[in-house]
């Protein structure tokens, strides 16, 4: 990323960001959200499998009565999980960009060398 000098104010140089932070965060972050949501539907399917699995070699009803409750509350917090994910990005692209839309324009005190105090 690069920055240009707004301004100089008491010998320090004012950058700002070149490309706006909506415009590289959302990607990120939808990214992001996109392979947490595939990745608790692939470990859905891989944690029911293999308890159908156990349950079929096994046929002993103390298991499933003991595994059956982790299994609902392991398969509520993949669902939420696979579900909020994408609820989640649109939330945060619409509240966040929103949000960003309010803000004034903030400059980011980055020196690009250190600066005597004389600004010589």
């Amino acid at each position: 990323m690069t920055f240009r000098v707004r301004n100089v104010t008491l010998g320090h140089p004012t950058y700002i960001p070149e490309a706006p932070v909506d415009s590289t965060a959302w990607p990120w972050f939808e990214a992001v959200a996109s392979r947490l949501s595939g990745l608790a539907v692939v470990l859905l399917v891989v944690v029911n499998a293999g308890f159908a699995t156990l349950v079929a070699v096994r046929r002993d009803r103390s298991f499933v009565n003991r595994w059956t409750r982790p299994l609902v509350v392991a398969d509520a917090a993949l669902v939420l999980v696979a579900g909020g994910m994408p609820v989640a990005n649109w939330m945060v692209q619409r509240v966040g960009g929103a949000m960003l839309a309010l803000l004034p324009d903030v400059a980011v005190n980055a020196p690009a060398e250190p600066v005597s105090p004389g600004g010589e």
